[in-house]
């Protein structure tokens, strides 16, 4: 069978590969479709998150965040196709992707034979006078629409369907090897023979054999009745360690060492330089040294040089430490781009720094405030209150505004009630204080319980014991820490600190199997975390008036 087959891809500021999309076809021999593979494959990392490249045609951000990982898609795909299936690819590009990434990802080749479809249409189209392009373009030109939007693999496939169909063109002729472009149709011209021209105007350089002097072409000191062989340039000199003319290969010779001797202390690291005949060890550039035609040694550091008893070059005055700081300067300034570009930003975001800034602000008040007696259980109710980071307007029992938590309004006020945005204030009949002027923009997006805590020593390990003790089933796809309740489904984000818990309701959408919603909470350690989706699972199934066997103890 054959297999149209198509993958999206993105590459980053270092060019990096990541596939975001690939779709197969598997087709008869008449180009109708007997099944279908499609996925979309989650960015690896925050460098290819570019939602306007082309290579995310077709869905939102979210689809792509969530979706499968790029070694679970190609072990699909590997059980999807056939030994026997042959993969279709219009362009070269799309078949080197999908091998590399076989080879990276699988640490495998791709069994299956791979053939590129432009090589064999263009050819069957041009010897019958069609137009050729790609398969949209095909499509096009004989009055038809492909289905779009372009870039979107799963249309990619069905457009080359739709274009092989089209044309008619043979299947059959996809098991033999690609046809040869024809000729093009203009006469050849038989270039006429060249005139027979001296070695001396053909070669640069002449050795004669009598003499065994070695002469730049034309030297007027090469004798009438010399035999003599040509030869481009000066390698066959060095080799041979031939005589040079005293007349006329002076300058190339000196022109020719020093090249030499440049380019072969740049492929090293030595900043100090000597040769074995010679008392006396140079810097890099020195003149002295770029002209000998021994054998350059030398060392990275200064001492390694003076240690074997030379001393320095009057010439180019070598100094210890000199180049070295300067080298480390510019070394240490490399490392620093290369590790703002190579290295994704893993760090909290605008919202999740002032999220945290929030719970250590209120963990501070709570701690001072441990000390002090409240005059009454509705004072210390209301501090708690002012004190909760989930909350960002408040306002009290007897008014109609709300406020902000810095308003000068809400000082000496009491039974205060807490909303984390400003559209619950609205509904629950309150209005905007015009003295501090709530608005939408300090609403709380996700916040920090203050009953979390950091705690030092955590790793996967404690959540697989946790989901072991529970009996729940658990993979690590990633950056992400997966596994199932019988109320859910649950994902941690680990890559940063404060981590990201992203959850499937499985009590209210059966059937939902990708579509993560992200929980409006940052979580301080892993064991909060997991506490914190015991007691989500248990206030759920009291909401559905079904009853929850209590976790084991070893839970905590």
């Amino acid at each position: 069978m054959f297999v149209l087959m198509d993958i999206e891809w993105i590459e980053n500021r270092i060019h990096h590969i990541c596939p975001t999309q690939i779709a197969a076809m598997r087709v008869d021999e008449q180009w109708h479709c007997l099944d279908l593979f499609y996925s979309r494959i989650r960015p690896r990392d925050n460098s290819f998150h570019k939602w306007k490249h082309m290579a995310y045609t077709g869905a939102t951000a979210t689809d792509f965040l969530y979706a499968n990982s790029l070694y679970r898609v190609l072990t699909e795909l590997q059980d999807w196709l056939r030994d026997d299936d042959i993969i279709c690819f219009w362009f070269e590009d799309s078949k080197n992707i999908l091998k590399s990434v076989y080879n990276l990802v699988l640490k495998r080749k791709v069994p299956q034979r791979i053939v590129i479809l432009d090589d064999y249409v263009d050819s069957f189209l041009s010897a019958r006078e069609m137009k050729s392009g790609n398969p949209y373009k095909i499509c096009a030109n004989y009055g038809l629409t492909a289905e779009g939007p372009k870039h979107q693999s799963e249309n990619d496939v069905r457009a080359m369907q739709q274009a092989l169909s089209c044309i008619n063109y043979p299947a059959a002729s996809l098991y033999a090897s690609p046809p040869k472009a024809e000729a093009a149709k203009k006469p050849e011209v038989t270039p006429p023979p060249a005139a027979p021209c001296t070695p001396d105007a053909l070669r640069p350089y002449q050795f004669d054999l009598n003499t065994g002097l070695y002469h730049k072409a034309g030297c007027s000191e090469i004798p009438a009745d010399a035999v003599l062989t040509g030869h481009p340039d000066l390698k066959y000199f060095f080799r041979k360690k031939l005589t040079a003319c005293p007349h006329c290969l002076k300058a190339d010779i000196r022109k020719a060492i020093r090249d030499h001797n440049i380019d072969q202390i740049n492929r090293t690291q030595y900043q100090y330089l000597y040769i074995d005949s010679s008392r006396v060890f140079h810097r890099r550039g020195c003149s002295a040294i770029l002209s000998t035609s021994e054998a350059i040694k030398g060392s990275v550091y200064y001492d390694g040089c003076a240690s074997t008893g030379r001393r320095p070059c009057k010439l180019c005055c070598p100094t210890p430490g000199t180049w070295l700081s300067a080298t480390q300067k510019h070394t240490a300034k490399r490392k620093a781009t290369e590790l703002k570009v190579s290295i994704p930003d893993r760090t909290m975001n605008a919202k999740e720094q002032h999220a945290y800034d929030r719970y250590v602000q209120a963990r501070t008040e709570r701690f001072a405030a441990e000390t002090e007696e409240f005059t009454s259980n509705t004072e210390k109710d209301d501090f708690y209150t002012l004190t909760q980071p989930r909350f960002a307007f408040f306002s009290a029992s007897g008014y109609q505004t709300f406020h902000k938590r810095s308003c000068q309004k809400l000082r000496g006020l009491s039974h205060i009630t807490g909303f984390s945005r400003y559209k619950d204030a609205i509904r629950s009949g309150h209005t905007p204080c015009k003295f501090c002027k709530p608005t939408a923009k300090f609403d709380i997006d996700c916040a920090i319980p203050i009953t979390n805590k950091k705690r030092t020593g955590e790793s996967i390990h404690d959540l697989e014991v946790l989901c072991h003790d529970q009996g729940y089933p658990y993979e690590q796809d990633g950056q992400f820490f997966c596994f199932s309740t019988p109320a859910g489904k649950w994902k941690i984000d680990l890559s940063s600190t404060p981590y990201i818990v992203y959850h499937i309701n499985l009590l209210h959408t059966p059937h939902n199997d990708w579509n993560y919603h992200r929980q409006p909470r940052l979580f301080l350690s892993l064991l909060d975390t997991f506490d914190y989706i015991l007691r989500h699972d248990r206030k759920l199934y009291d909401s559905q008036g079904v009853k929850y066997s209590e976790p084991n103890e070893a839970t905590g």
